[in-house]
């Protein structure tokens, strides 16, 4: 909270943080993630493809949920650090077999409903970028 009279564009300094791990910290690989929403939090639930098991088995082992807040401070890390990542080594292509199907229309029962329709848009831009694909791919 700033102090009355501060400008908005001024924040107070706040230290950094000082990292310590807990004694049960455990570094793991996944390469699926599957979610969970609710109005409280999100929850990401991290697997591995297990292709010794058919078919399109996913063995899941890590769950964390995250409130709200943190999930859109994380996906501003996340998008810093794919920009990077790409400006350094080129465009990531997803493959289309792995691509999500793009957002379909509105159910009937909420085409009048203004929440629906206020989310329906936003999810098809976000779509449209990621659903970019370099020409002669």
């Amino acid at each position: 909270m700033t102090e009355p009279g501060t400008p908005p564009t001024q924040r107070p300094e706040v230290p950094p943080p000082q990292f310590e791990r807990d004694e049960d910290f455990v570094s793991l690989y996944a390469n699926n993630i599957w979610h969970e929403v609710s109005a409280w939090d999100l929850k990401l639930i991290f697997g591995q493809l297990d292709q010794a098991r058919t078919p399109n088995v996913v063995t899941q082992h890590t769950a964390m949920a995250l409130g709200w807040l943190q999930v859109k401070l994380l996906i501003y890390y996340l998008q810093v650090d794919l920009a990077v990542y790409e400006s350094q080594y080129g465009k990531i292509v997803i493959p289309a077999a792995i691509l999500p199907p793009p957002p379909g229309p509105l159910p009937p029962e909420m085409e009048n409903d203004p929440v629906a329709k206020a989310s329906s848009e936003p999810a098809r831009e976000i779509y449209a970028l990621w659903a970019e694909r370099p020409e002669g791919t």
